[in-house]
């Protein structure tokens, strides 16, 4: 029998590549995205998301053949003679296929995106590209690791399996590094059945080709066969949202199956970027946050870790998010300038009114005073009527970029925070602990709820991030002998943990290494002056002397610690014998909030501040 095609509405065309569908209510409830739809015109196109009662759809021009679910029946097309109508295709979903071609550079459908197939592809799997997220009863709690082979990351905010992580920076902060390295990281012990799948959205084809082979050349042979790379053949934001879709498709093939993946989207502008031209194109005068919740949790959603009975597998989700850059400021002039009140003549009144306070009592308006209350400089002449419509247009840009990214960060697990004045300043990565946050795990009593480090983190770092925000919310400008250690050991700590050279992922047994030498305080002396550009380029060198020398005494420890993912007391004391034998010098303890070392001598059983 013909499938029955049901009528859905009048369509137009939106946006370049993008159509709109004004359909019946009933018809609405009938379209799920990834939905293909026929237009009268024979051609075909796919649902992508609603908004303000309108569904938006993207045409698929030179569908291949395996992008499609079909059901065996004739796909037959609207009896309507009209260009401006659609019809819902039963039982046919646009689709991502793996095919036994042995390719691992492939567009959004499976494709082998490289090169041509040598022979006709065998379809080995298929998955829906815009699959509905699993069912709570699906579920389990997150509760083992995923390595991702940066120190500050696994102790303060640790990745787990099943988790959506956001990576957020301007442009050059280090996204990008930080994402390669948990992909080489997969390589070590106890990480052997994590699949790597690259969605790469930018640069055409001969960037996914390049990120490709950037990845297998540093990877593991293990690892090499766990790589994929998905790409986009052309810049749009369509099929840069489908290349993500298309990634977490994949994933959830290796996750279905039991097995683990890791999906690195490397940008998520396409969904940004499509989500502002369904809002410029839609006919709702309201902001339908709502909507644009539901469009970005479809995708961050798709991470998740299942339960025993549905094969306990896993798909973890890492989202690489771009921050607008910060808006211009007037360039400054080198000498001293000094304003009169006629200069602040475009301010607003409430500042007017305090200039004209500060110079009645004969305090000068130069540069520096205007800092210190916050007053931004006139402009050194009027703006034109051009400049102004710029730096709106600027803000406008900005203000929406600010409300994506907090969308974003309010669906996803955590968010990693990374900073361009911390990346000049020499931090890799360029974090604040306080800042970042990760909320699987989180709660009153880590004790007995799931957490997504590995035991042996848990054991040296399960409270070190809260310990940090202390440290550094109570003690400035403290002048006690016991908290001036504390600050002390805390900017040797933050020191220690972002000073790790780009593109060198640690194992497991090298971080716990690390953290139990700043942790004994056998490292305190980079606490001991402000944190600099050149503090942190001698703590790369140190550390990196430090972890070499200790792998080289104690190898076959820091095996057992990688491939057991536990911190024994045996191989614990063993750790700290080397690293004594190496440095030293020690202070005794660990001088921090909540978990106090009290072992050994008895002054250092101070208990925790009260």
């Amino acid at each position: 029998l013909a499938p029955i095609i049901a009528m859905l509405g009048k369509v137009w065309r939106a946006r370049p590549g993008i159509l709109a569908l004004n359909s019946t209510a009933v018809a609405t409830e009938s379209i799920r995205p990834g939905n293909l739809l026929r237009l009268s015109d024979g051609q075909i196109a796919a649902a992508l998301c609603v908004r303000g009662g309108l569904w938006f759809a993207a045409p698929l021009k030179g569908l291949p053949d395996n992008a499609l679910l079909c059901s065996g029946e004739h796909i037959g097309t609207s009896a309507s003679s009209s260009s401006h109508t659609a019809a819902l295709v039963p039982t046919e979903t646009l689709s991502f296929c793996l095919s036994d071609g042995g390719k691992r550079i492939l567009d959004c459908f499976g494709n082998p995106l490289d090169v041509e197939a040598v022979r006709p592809l065998v379809t080995v799997a298929r998955q829906p590209l815009l699959a509905q997220a699993p069912k709570q009863a699906e579920l389990k709690p997150i509760c083992s690791s995923l390595h991702t082979g940066t120190t500050a990351i696994d102790a303060l905010t640790p990745v787990g399996r099943g988790q959506s992580m956001l990576l957020i920076g301007e442009e050059g902060t280090g996204k990008s590094t930080i994402a390669r390295d948990a992909i080489l990281a997969q390589a070590s012990a106890g990480s052997q059945d994590v699949h790597c799948i690259v969605g790469v959205s930018r640069g055409g084809v001969g960037q996914a080709v390049a990120v490709a082979e950037d990845l297998q050349k540093e990877a593991s042979p293990s690892l090499r066969e766990r790589l994929t790379v998905v790409g986009a053949r052309s810049e749009n934001p369509v099929e840069s949202m489908l290349v993500a879709a298309a990634a977490c498709a994949a994933g959830e093939m290796i996750r279905d199956s039991g097995g683990h993946a890791l999906v690195v989207l490397d940008e998520l502008s396409g969904h940004l970027q499509l989500w502002d031209e369904i809002e410029n194109s839609s006919t709702a005068d309201a902001h339908h946050i709502a909507e644009q919740r539901i469009f970005y949790s479809a995708l961050l959603q798709r991470a998740a870790q299942l339960s025993d009975s549905m094969g306990g597998g896993s798909l973890t989700i890492f989202a690489l998010v771009t921050e607008a850059l910060p808006l211009p400021q007037p360039v400054a002039s080198d000498g001293p300038r000094f304003f009169v009140e006629d200069d602040f003549r475009h301010h607003s009144p409430s500042d007017r009114a305090r200039v004209k306070l500060l110079l009645s009592r004969g305090i000068s308006l130069d540069r520096a005073n205007l800092q210190r209350i916050k007053i931004s400089e006139p402009r050194q002449t009027t703006p034109s009527p051009a400049d102004d419509a710029q730096l709106n247009e600027t803000r406008a840009r900005k203000a929406c970029n600010v409300q994506h990214v907090d969308q974003l960060k309010s669906l996803a697990d955590g968010h990693i925070q990374l900073h361009r004045e911390l990346f000049t300043r020499g931090y890799r990565p360029a974090l604040r602990p306080s800042e970042s946050l990760a909320r699987v795990g989180a709660g009153s009593d880590p004790l007995i709820r799931p957490q997504p480090s590995s035991p042996a983190m848990q054991q040296v770092a399960l409270s070190l991030r809260l310990e940090l925000a202390q440290a550094n919310d109570i003690l400035r400008g403290c002048h006690d002998a016991y908290m001036q250690q504390q600050q002390i050991r805390t900017r040797a700590m933050i020191t220690g943990l972002c000073s790790q050279r780009s593109g060198n992922p640690r194992s497991l047994s090298e971080e716990l290494a690390l953290l139990l030498a700043l942790i004994d305080g056998r490292l305190d002396h980079f606490g001991a002056e402000e944190v600099t550009e050149e503090l942190i380029n001698r703590a790369k060198v140190e550390v990196d002397e430090l972890i070499h020398q200790i792998r080289s005494s104690v190898a076959d420890v820091m095996q057992r610690i990688d491939s057991s993912q536990q911190l024994g007391e045996c191989c614990r004391q063993e750790l700290r014998s080397a690293l004594a034998a190496h440095l030293p010098h020690s202070s005794g303890n660990r001088a921090l909030f909540t978990s106090w070392d009290v072992e050994g001598d008895s002054d250092a059983h101070l208990g925790p501040l009260k």
